[in-house]
């Protein structure tokens, strides 16, 4: 079984010398213009809410920070919950109708509409 492996391992450092690797995924950023734009429109609002999913790029340490730091209401999507306990008390899962209807800026983190 070892002479195996040690066959398989040389076929594999051989092909790994004749084929290019794959690119890097690229990143995807967004316009600083439309980041400073979002910023802006947050801090004027009178009844921001955010509402969180599951595709926020392992960021879950700065959504947290960003919504208990300004105290920010909140929804979880059922994909985004854990980055904040559902019982936290700037949670509107309660009340979601109500804060969607009253929200004058909605921040929609990591979900489709």
């Amino acid at each position: 079984m070892l002479f195996v492996w040690r066959i398989w391992n040389q076929h594999l450092s051989i092909l790994r010398s004749c084929l290019p690797r794959c690119p890097d995924p690229p990143l995807t950023l967004a316009d600083p213009a439309a980041v400073r734009q979002a910023v802006q429109t947050l801090r004027t609002a009178k009844r921001p809410f955010v509402i969180k999913g599951s595709a926020y790029a392992r960021a879950e340490h700065e959504i947290h920070r960003l919504v208990t730091s300004h105290y920010l209401p909140f929804l979880p999507t059922p994909m985004g919950k854990g980055v904040i306990t559902d019982d936290h008390p700037l949670s509107v899962a309660a009340a979601r109708s109500k804060a969607l209807k009253e929200a004058d800026v909605v921040l929609l983190l990591g979900a489709r509409l």
